[in-house]
């Protein structure tokens, strides 16, 4: 007798917990979910902040707003379901915009930058500018440049990334040229056997010298993205599920394809 009370205030016990444990979760959701994209935006209206002189992610073109920013606004928006309205600024109110509330995201050429994470919320990034190791060879990464002649933007990130990669692999020489084109058609022509630049240079030369034979991989991460202000995790929410569903459809890839060049063919880790 003793033993089944004992086992029915045990089954008792775990019955009260379960059920408090369930209406915690009840309030929980009720309290704290995420408002739906109408309650986030209830003027049916996406409002992007831009920045038009900074091709090609945005431009005027015949007094219409044009770019890679302004085109990801648009899909960001329809996948939400909402209207987009652009707001012009400059790089130095970019990020005004969205903290001031004048914006729900700001588009407008930003880097993702660990300085600012205290007053905005970065989404998802779109593209990765990072440096890449682009050669004619079967390999392209940093190891591999040991022996190697490689070719830079005088003063660019990929002149710094050489600079710490001589150091850790031996017999490497370093050659500047005044532009990045300079430096990949030297890689062209054979006088060089790799080039250091970021990804938007590569991709826009291989857009324009479509038989170039090339193989690239990235050395470091440079994220371009979206700047939500630090309170509107709600806002955040929404715009990074949407952007995840641009960037896993291939809608990302295109409108990158379309404004600066397709990804260069990668290497096979």
């Amino acid at each position: 007798m003793k033993r089944l009370k004992r086992y029915s205030r045990i089954v008792l016990t775990m019955l009260w917990l379960a059920m408090s444990a369930g209406a915690v979760g009840v309030y929980a959701y009720r309290h704290f979910r995420f408002p739906s994209v109408p309650e986030t935006f209830p003027n049916g209206e996406l409002v992007i902040a831009i920045d038009p002189s900074y091709p090609p992610f945005g431009n005027i073109v015949e007094d219409t707003f044009v770019g890679l920013d302004i085109d990801i606004g648009k899909a960001l928006a329809a996948e939400l379901g909402l209207t987009p309205r652009f707001v012009m600024v400059n790089f130095d109110s970019a990020y005004d915009a969205v903290r001031t509330g004048a914006a729900d995201i700001s588009l407008a050429g930003l880097r993702v930058d660990t300085a600012r994470m205290g007053d905005v919320h970065y989404t998802w990034g779109y593209l990765n500018d990072g440096v890449m190791v682009v050669s004619s060879s079967a390999s392209a990464d940093g190891w591999a440049l040991g022996g190697m002649r490689v070719g830079v933007e005088l003063g660019a990130a990929g002149h710094a990334e050489a600079r710490l990669w001589s150091r850790r692999v031996k017999a490497m020489g370093i050659e500047t040229f005044e532009t990045p084109d300079g430096a990949l058609d030297a890689l062209e022509r054979g006088n060089v056997d790799a080039v250091l630049a970021d990804a938007i240079s590569v991709r826009d030369y291989l857009r324009r010298h479509p038989n170039a034979d090339f193989r690239a991989g990235y050395l470091t991460a440079e994220f371009y993205s979206g700047a939500v202000r630090s309170g509107r995790r709600d806002v955040l929410y929404h715009l990074n599920g949407a952007m995840l569903t641009l960037l896993n459809d291939g809608t990302i890839g295109a409108l990158l394809e379309r404004h600066i060049g397709a990804e260069p063919q990668a290497v096979s880790p």
